[in-house]
């Protein structure tokens, strides 16, 4: 549990930075999909829902 949130911080910074940024290629718009349709499944999964804040 405490790692899976750990992961899940880490990922959501990771697509924050990437935003800040302004990286968005075609290829990064595509993975930061994926990744934040990663993080909401897993919060539903564990019954958070997507509008969990850490």
């Amino acid at each position: 549990e405490k790692a899976l949130e750990l992961c899940l911080r880490h990922l959501g910074l990771l697509i924050d930075t990437l935003k800040v940024k302004g990286d968005f290629t075609h290829t990064h718009d595509v993975s930061v999909k994926k990744l934040r349709d990663a993080i909401n499944a897993i919060n539903a999964i564990r019954g958070k829902g997507k509008n969990r804040k850490p």
